[in-house]
C-alpha cells in the first residue's frame, strides 16, 4: 500500500490499496487530484517517467494547495528513486518536514523522504533518525500501513549497510503491522524483500521458501506485476542453486507473463537472465538469442543500469567466446555500477571482467578486480556470491587482501547515544601509550570482534609527513593482510576517524600474552619452548614471505590461545615506517628487543625480526633478556644497546642443547646478513624436539 499523503479518488485509491495499481495506471483523467492518483499508480509499477508527466501536470491545473504539496513530495520521491537530484530532493522534503503548518501527514511523508535520500547519500545517522521521527508521526496517526512502509525503508537501509539480521527484524515488524492492518499486497511485497535478502546472504532454499508464499499471495491478488517479479526471483534463487530446469521454467513464466501483460523493464530483465542461464550451461547460441532479445526489451526510459546491464551480458558472451573485446565492455559496465552504487551488480561483473583479464593474460588486472569485488561482497553482506568468488580466486591463486575504509567509527555501547550501524562498537580498552590506543570492539559488518588500533600519527608529524607515513604504513598493511596463518592475526582494515587520525583493523584475538607465561627464572620447560619458537618462527616465515616485517616482536605481542597455540599479533602499530630514535621507546617497540639496525633507525627487512625472537628466545630460557640497555635518555640507552654485548645462555642455564645455544647467538648476532632465516629456525626447533623426544 502506497503512502497515502492526500485522500484519492476512491477508483485508483481501491485499486491500489489491494496492489492492482497496473489497471488503473492508464486510466483517462480530467482534474488535479485524478492526475495526482494516476502518479501514485505509476509509480508504484515503477513507470516513472509518466509518473513525473502526471506530477508536473497538476501544476498547470486548478489544485488545492495540499495537493501541491504532495506532488513536490512525490516529485522528490521520483528524483530519489531514479538517482536524478538526490541533494535538491532531500532539500525540498526537508523544507516541508520543518513546516509546522503542514499536514501531519505531509511531514510523516516528507520526514520518511529525507530518511531515504539521506540513506542514498550513505549519511546513516541521519538516515534513521529521520525514519523514526517519520515513523512517530504515522503511529501519532494511527497508520499502520504507513509505518510499515517507513520499516521497510529502515530494512533496506540496513540491507546497503549489510546487516541483514536487523534488516530482517524491521522487515518482520513491517509484515506484521500489515497482516494486523489486513494489507496482503503489502505482505506480499516484504515477503519478496525478505526473499531477496536471504538469497544475498547466500540462503537460498530460504529465500525460495519466502518467493513461493510471494508468489501464492500475487496469484490470490491477481497481482500481475507481483506474479511476474516472483517468478523471476524464483528464476534467479534456483539459478545460485544450480537447478537450472526448475530456474528457466520460472524464468520463463516471468517472460511470457510479462510480455502478455506489458511489462517491459521486467521482460528486459528475464530475457538478461535466460541469457545468464543458458551462459551457465554452456548453451551459447541460446544465450546470444535471449541477449538480442534482451536488447529488444529495453525500455526507452530505462535507467542507466538497465543498459550498463547489457553491456555486461555483452561482455559475458564475449568472454565465452574466447573475444579479447570484452574488457572494454566489462570496464563500462563495472563503472556504471559503481556511479548508480549498485553493488549487487557490480560484484559479478568484476568477476567477469576478472574472467576477461585472466584470459588476455593480465592476471595483476584479474587479481584486481577479484580482490575489490571480495571487498565489496564482504562490506554488503553478499554471501550469495561466495561460490562464485572462492572459484575465481582460486584459480588465480588470490587472497582479499586489506579494506580501506571511509565513514566508519568507533562508538560507544551506549544504546541512547547517536552511532551509525556499521561503527565499530566499543567494548574495552586493552592498552595504549604515546603512540595509541588498542580497543576490543564489535565489528557489526563483518559480524566479530576485532582489535581496533588508533594511532596519534598527527602528534608525530607534520600533515605531509604523516600522509607519507601512512602511505608506506598502507603498502605493507596490504602486504601483511594477504597472510593467511593460524599464527599470524589478519589484517582486515585501515582508515580515518573523525580526528583525521589513522586507525588500523586486526582480528581479535583472545588469550594471554607470552609475557605473562614467560616466567622470571630459568624454569620454562624445554619442550615448551622449543615449540613455541616454532610456532613463532612459521608464522615470521609466513610475515615474511608476504614482504612484511612486524618490527614489535616482543613478548606483550605474542598471545597464547585457550588451547595453546601462539599467534602474532600488533603490526598494525609497529608496520608504520619512518619511525627513528626521535621518539620514545613507548612509541616503537620495546629497546631491549629491537635489532642493533633498527634501534639504528636503518631501513628494515625480516632479519630484523629474527634479532627479535633472539631476544625472546633467550628471555624465555633464562627469565633474563641478553641486554638492558641503561640511560637517562632514549639516545644513551640506545648506545648502551649497541656497546654491550649480550650475556651468555649457557651462564645462566646449564645443560643446554649445544644446537639451541649455537641457534640463540646466531639469532642476537650484530650483523643481519649472518642470522637465520625464520624458516631455519623453525626447522631447527623442530628437530631439536624430535631429538627430545617431544
Amino acid at each position: 500500500m502506497p503512502f497515502f499523503t492526500v485522500d484519492l479518488p476512491e477508483r485508483f485509491a481501491s485499486a491500489v490499496r489491494v496492489g492492482h495499481a497496473a489497471e488503473v495506471a492508464d486510466a483517462e483523467v480530467d482534474n488535479a487530484a485524478e492526475h495526482f492518483a494516476r502518479a501514485v499508480a505509476r509509480s508504484e509499477i515503477g513507470r516513472y517517467a509518466e509518473a513525473r508527466a502526471d506530477l508536473e501536470r497538476v501544476a498547470d491545473l486548478e489544485a488545492d494547495e495540499e495537493l501541491v504539496t504532495a506532488c513536490r513530495l512525490e516529485l522528490a520521491y521520483l528524483d530519489l528513486v531514479t538517482g536524478r537530484a538526490l541533494r535538491p530532493a532531500v532539500r525540498a522534503a526537508s523544507d516541508l518536514a520543518a513546516d509546522s503548518d503542514r499536514s501531519p501527514r505531509l511531514r510523516a511523508r516528507a520526514w520518511h523522504l529525507i530518511g531515504l535520500g539521506e540513506g542514498k547519500l550513505r549519511r546513516w545517522s541521519v538516515a534513521f533518525d529521520a525514519l523514526q521521527t517519520s515513523c512517530r508521526l504515522y503511529q501519532s496517526l494511527d497508520q499502520r500501513a504507513s509505518v510499515a512502509r517507513v520499516r521497510d525503508t529502515m530494512a533496506a537501509l540496513e540491507t546497503s549497510c549489510g546487516r541483514l539480521d536487523s534488516a530482517l527484524h524491521y522487515y518482520a515488524l513491517s509484515l506484521v503491522d500489515k497482516a494486523l492492518d489486513d494489507d496482503r499486497a503489502g505482505m506480499a511485497t516484504t515477503l519478496g524483500s525478505i526473499g531477496r535478502v536471504q538469497l544475498r546472504a547466500g540462503r537460498f532454499e530460504q529465500a525460495v521458501e519466502c518467493f513461493e508464499r510471494d508468489l501464492e499471495l500475487s496469484e490470490q491478488l491477481e497481482d500481475r506485476r507481483g506474479i511476474v517479479r516472483m517468478n523471476e526471483d524464483l528464476g534467479r534463487a534456483f539459478l545460485a542453486l544450480e537447478r537450472f530446469d526448475v530456474a528457466r521454467r520460472h524464468l520463463g513464466a516471468a517472460l511470457a507473463s510479462a510480455r502478455k501483460w506489458h511489462f517491459g523493464d521486467l521482460e528486459f530483465l528475464a530475457c538478461v537472465d535466460l541469457a545468464r542461464l543458458a551462459l551457465a550451461e554452456d548453451q551459447l547460441d541460446e544465450a546470444d538469442a535471449s541477449y538480442q532479445a534482451a536488447a529488444a526489451a529495453l525500455p526507452r526510459d530505462a535507467e542507466p543500469l538497465f543498459s550498463a546491464l547489457l553491456t555486461e551480458l555483452e561482455g559475458e558472451l564475449l568472454i565465452a567466446r574466447g573475444d579479447a573485446g570484452a574488457i572494454e565492455l566489462l570496464r563500462s559496465a563495472v563503472e556504471a555500477f559503481c556511479a548508480g552504487d549498485a553493488p549487487d551488480l557490480e560484484i559479478p561483473a568484476r568477476v567477469a571482467l576478472a574472467k576477461a583479464y585472466r584470459a588476455a593474460r593480465l592476471p595483476a588486472l584479474a587479481e584486481e578486480a577479484l580482490v575489490v569485488a571480495a571487498r565489496r561482497a564482504k562490506q554488503g553482506g553478499f554471501r550469495r556470491f561466495s561460490r562464485q568468488l572462492s572459484e575465481a580466486m582460486a584459480s588465480l591463486d588470490v587472497v582479499e587482501g586489506l579494506l580501506a575504509e571511509t565513514d566508519r567509527h568507533l562508538a560507544t555501547a551506549d544504546e541512547s547515544a547517536p552511532r551509525s550501524p556499521h561503527d565499530y562498537v566499543l567494548r574495552e580498552k586493552l592498552g595504549g601509550g604515546a603512540f595509541g590506543e588498542v580497543f576490543r570492539a564489535y565489528d557489526p559488518v563483518r559480524g566479530q570482534e576485532v582489535a581496533y588500533k588508533r594511532l596519534r600519527l598527527s602528534q608525530l608529524y607534520e600533515t605531509r609527513r604523516r600522509a607519507k607515513v601512512i602511505a608506506s604504513a598502507r603498502r605493507e598493511l596490504e602486504a601483511a593482510s594477504r597472510v593467511r596463518h593460524p599464527g599470524v592475526a589478519r589484517v582486515l582494515a585501515i582508515g580515518g576517524d573523525p580526528s583525521d587520525e589513522m586507525y588500523v583493523v586486526q582480528e581479535f584475538v583472545p588469550g594471554r600474552s607470552l609475557r605473562d607465561l614467560i616466567p622470571f627464572d630459568a624454569s620454562a620447560p624445554l619442550a615448551s619452548v622449543l615449540k613455541g619458537l616454532a610456532e613463532i618462527a612459521e608464522a615470521l616465515t609466513a610475515l615474511h614471505a608476504a614482504g612484511t616485517v612486524h618490527r614489535d616482536l616482543k613478548p606483550g605481542n605474542v598471545i597464547a590461545r585457550a588451547e595453546g597455540s601462539l599467534v602474532l599479533v600488533d603490526f598494525g602499530i609497529a608496520a608504520v615506517a619512518g619511525l627513528r630514535s626521535a621518539v620514545d621507546e613507548s612509541v616503537l617497540g620495546t629497546l631491549p628487543y629491537m635489532s642493533p639496525e633498527q634501534a639504528r633507525g636503518r631501513q628494515l627487512d625480516g632479519r630484523s625480526d629474527l634479532y627479535s625472537l633472539g631476544v625472546i628466545a633467550f628471555e624465555w630460557l633464562t627469565g633474563t633478556r641478553p641486554i638492558d640497555p641503561r640511560g637517562e635518555n632514549w639516545s644513551e640507552r640506545v648506545d648502551d644497546l649497541l656497546s654491550k654485548q649480550p650475556l651468555r645462555l649457557r651462564d645462566l642455564r646449564r645443560g643446554l642443547p649445544a644446537d639451541l645455544e649455537s641457534l640463540v647467538s646466531s639469532l642476537l648476532d650484530r650483523a643481519p646478513r649472518r642470522r637465520p632465516t625464520a624458516a631455519e629456525v623453525a626447522q631447527r626447533c623442530c628437530r631439536m624436539s624430535e631429538d627430545l623426544g617431544v
